[in-house]
């Protein structure tokens, strides 16, 4: 197998690649040092051992020419097995070399991508900025404006706050890429945090759904405020984005080990459900990455970047986390977006 830049290489999978070639290099001389010995344990017994044994003088020469002959078999299978060893150890480098220039012109890649993105977005904050600042300004005299130059002017401030919202998801997605764990941690009632993101939305974003909370008002985690606030906006402005009107979303919680709510859970459990088109599973292992979309949705209305799933991901798993989706990808269905924090108790338990 061999890999290019369009194979996404992890750290982890190259120490993993490093380890099994290292492990391969080991293998490779045993045989040959146990054929060697073997050989020369067949030439001491046709020098030394046969004098020693009571047999006939024409046994012992038939017994010693034998072992010459077996040994003179294992020194040639020896030889021919170090040079397949040889032939198989070249093999291994040059696959190892292939696995690290690989994982190094993806590096290379990203880099240039990610300060391509950084300049590119940098330019558009401030043209974005000054015209979002005249709309702005020119909203507060549209009471002298006619009904369709109203029109015109509210869409116009809603499109340039789209794209102000564009330019910051990808100056985000680049900051949490070199992101290792996250900033001030607290513990944080998830039943308000919840509330909170719902409410922070618009009632033209949700009044099309049925939205349900099923958090015990006690159940904490041990999380960045920010980033858990962030990670629940983005997964329930997908469901309002992909889900047809009528839908049903539901937000639950739960400690992962099965513990009381008085005890300290290790883990817990939130998920973003809903019954919407579903994903289809061969596409589910690139949901996370950078830029991904489903093919249904490059055609389709829904805008967006493939960014959130990315940032949310990564997020959590810079709070001691991780993220998935849970989907069969049939109509209907819809999906379940969960993560895991580090979980603690919300009220000390009774004595």
């Amino acid at each position: 197998m061999q890999f290019s830049t369009d194979t996404p290489l992890t750290k982890e999978q190259l120490l993993y690649e490093r380890q099994q070639q290292r492990r391969a290099a080991q293998r490779l001389p045993y045989v040959s040092f146990l054929l060697i010995h073997l050989a020369l344990a067949f030439f001491l017994g046709a020098f030394f051992l046969v004098d020693h044994l009571s047999l006939a003088p024409s046994s012992k020469i038939l017994l010693r020419i034998g072992l010459i002959a077996g040994a003179t078999l294992l020194l040639s299978a020896a030889w021919a097995h170090a040079v397949l060893s040889s032939r198989r150890f070249k093999r291994a480098l040059v696959r190892w070399h292939q696995v690290e220039v690989a994982y190094e012109q993806q590096e290379r890649y990203n880099r240039l991508k990610d300060q391509f993105l950084i300049h590119v977005s940098h330019e558009l904050r401030t043209p974005l900025t000054e015209l979002s600042g005249f709309l702005e300004l020119l909203s507060m005299y549209k009471d002298g404006l006619d009904a369709t130059t109203q029109t015109f002017l509210h869409n116009a401030l809603e499109s340039c706050s789209e794209l102000v919202q564009l330019v910051n998801t990808i100056l985000d997605a680049i900051d949490v890429s070199s992101m290792s764990k996250a900033g001030q941690c607290d513990s944080l009632a998830l039943a308000q945090i919840a509330h909170n993101v719902l409410a922070s939305f618009s009632a033209r974003e949700t009044y099309a759904y049925t939205i349900t909370v099923d958090i015990p008002d006690n159940l904490c985690v041990w999380a960045n405020k920010q980033y858990l606030h962030q990670i629940l906006r983005n997964l329930l402005s997908n469901a309002f984005k992909y889900c047809p009107p009528g839908a049903v979303i539901g937000i639950t919680a739960a400690p992962a080990e099965g513990v009381s709510l008085q005890e300290t859970a290790r883990f817990v459990w939130i998920c973003v459900q809903d019954n919407g088109p579903g994903i289809p599973p061969a596409e589910q292992r690139l949901l996370f990455q950078r830029f991904v979309r489903l093919q249904r949705d490059m055609s389709g209305s829904v805008r967006g970047m493939g960014l959130g799933l990315y940032i949310s991901k990564q997020l959590a798993e810079a709070m001691g986390g991780r993220m998935w989706v849970e989907s069969a990808g049939n109509p209907g269905e819809g999906s379940r977006f969960c993560f895991i924090l580090p979980g603690v108790p919300r009220t000390p338990p009774v004595p």
